[in-house]
Parts: C-alpha cells; structure tokens; sequence
C-alpha cells in the first residue's frame, strides 16, 4: 500500500495557505439596500471551499476516495436517460427495480467482469470468481 507523503495535518496546512491569497484579493461583501449583503462569485466560491473543507480534501486524506466523481456520474446517467425518454417510471417498484440491475451491471463492470457471461453464470447457479 501506498504511504501519504504529508500527514493529514499538513494537507490541510497547505489548504488553508492556498485559500489566504483569496482572502485579500475578494472583495468584501458589498452592503445593499436590504437583505444579505451581495458578494463576488469569487468570494462565494471561497466561502464553499471553506465550508466543505473535508469533501474537497478526502481524496488527498483518504486514499479509497477518487480524485473526481465521474464514476458515479456515469452510473447514474443511464437511469436519468431512460427516465427522460420514457417521461419517468411508472411505480416507485419498477424504479427500484431498474436501479437494482444497472447497479448490478456496473458493479460487474467495475470488478472488470464480462456483463453478460456473469448473469449467465449467476441465473445457472455457478460461482461468480471475483478477478485479484
């Protein structure tokens, strides 16, 4: 197993001094007439980074996270394509249903897995051999 370069408290040591510059550069937010003050896109997107500290960093912090979301990304575009072409499903059963078997699929996808052989293999009651 891969060891960290930089302990956890040092990750976040060098986060915090790349935000600084921000900081002085985005201007403050600008008092309007009534309600919340308005602010820079700049700065609200400072503030999100700050807020959500942990999400931004679990990928430097914990090294089972990916560096992007694309994974899930792609697992859920094909259920939002079929939702949209078929104007939605037509009971909550049916939904679950279709999850359960692309959330099947992809598994077999990501375990590097033949898709089709695999449900063959699984529907004759055979041992579906996971790859090492």
């Amino acid at each position: 197993m891969l060891r960290p370069i930089l302990a956890p408290e040092e990750v976040r040591q060098h986060y915090h001094i790349l935000l600084e510059p921000a900081q002085s550069e985005e201007s403050p937010p600008q008092p309007g007439k009534r309600g919340k003050p308005k602010q820079s896109p700049g700065r609200n997107r400072l503030d999100r980074l700050r807020k959500h500290e942990d999400g931004v960093l679990a990928f430097a912090l914990d090294w089972g996270v990916p560096f992007t979301n694309n994974q899930a990304e792609r697992d859920l575009r094909p259920a939002k394509v079929k939702q949209q072409v078929s104007g939605g499903f037509r009971t909550p059963g049916g939904a679950r249903a279709y999850a359960r078997r692309q959330a099947t699929v992809s598994t077999f996808r990501q375990q590097r897995l033949k898709v089709f052989a695999t449900l063959r293999d699984l529907f004759a009651h055979r041992p579906v051999v996971l790859p090492l």
